[in-house]
């Protein structure tokens, strides 16, 4: 059973660090995701190089690649709009539905403190799809805004 270290606390002032699984391509990154059986998109991200390492799937040319929360911000908001969840320091070996079911947070939830803006500012979404993913949100980590990263 693999255990989830716990990440580094950055020294006041620095840029917590993020890792995702990328690969470089004609006019930009390719950064890997993974779908649902339902078809909704995972974007794994990492507290961690070693972690990342640990995932990289045996084909095609995946590599950890080091990113700040403003370029995850931008990875999220561009190239991977289309993710519904984000997993923090998925287990290697583990199915995409048992990765969303134990550490699964919606966009907008990772997002927001990211972006430090009120839920509102994120369009369309009724009322009660809001209470499903506030619930789950809380359910499944917490952001701590002193070092700005989230805790599972």
């Amino acid at each position: 059973m693999r255990t989830v270290n716990a990440v580094e606390r950055p020294a006041r002032g620095r840029t917590p660090w993020y890792w995702l699984l990328a690969k470089g391509r004609a006019g930009g990154m390719e950064v890997l995701t993974e779908k649902t059986a339902g078809g909704e998109v995972l974007l794994p991200v990492f507290g961690s190089e070693e972690d990342a390492r640990a995932y990289v799937p045996e084909e095609g040319d995946w590599a950890p690649r080091k990113t700040g929360r403003g370029e995850l911000v931008s990875v999220l908001l561009g190239v991977c709009r289309e993710t519904k969840w984000v997993a923090l320091d998925p287990p290697p070996g583990m199915t995409t539905e048992e990765v969303l079911g134990l550490l699964g947070v919606s966009r907008e939830g990772f997002l927001e403190p990211l972006l430090g803006r009120s839920r509102l500012w994120f369009e369309k979404e009724s009322s009660a799809k809001k209470d499903k993913v506030l619930t789950r949100t809380r359910r499944k980590g917490n952001y701590d805004e002193e070092d700005g990263r989230w805790r599972w």
